[in-house]
């Protein structure tokens, strides 16, 4: 699964909404988190930054069910 889809680096908030919901988090954060990363307001993020905060907090599956890796799959991106 990439969220990434166009390969420019950046997420929408509709790509971070599928970030959450992949790995069964509230979309309502999904929301949240990205308002607090887009500090500009251009309605983009940059997917690295993404990684940065995540991958600690999603390690062994916790919270949810899906491991990091098997959401960080060979579509996704490899800039971290």
């Amino acid at each position: 699964m990439a969220a990434e889809k166009d390969q420019d680096g950046l997420l929408s908030p509709s790509d971070m909404e599928e970030v959450f919901c992949h790995f069964q988090l509230p979309s309502s954060d999904a929301n949240t988190f990205f308002k607090g990363l887009d500090k500009n307001g251009q309605g983009r993020i940059w997917w690295r930054e993404t990684l940065a905060i995540l991958k600690p907090i999603l390690k062994k599956g916790e919270p949810s069910v899906v491991s990091w890796d098997a959401f960080y799959g060979s579509d996704s991106p490899r800039w971290a």
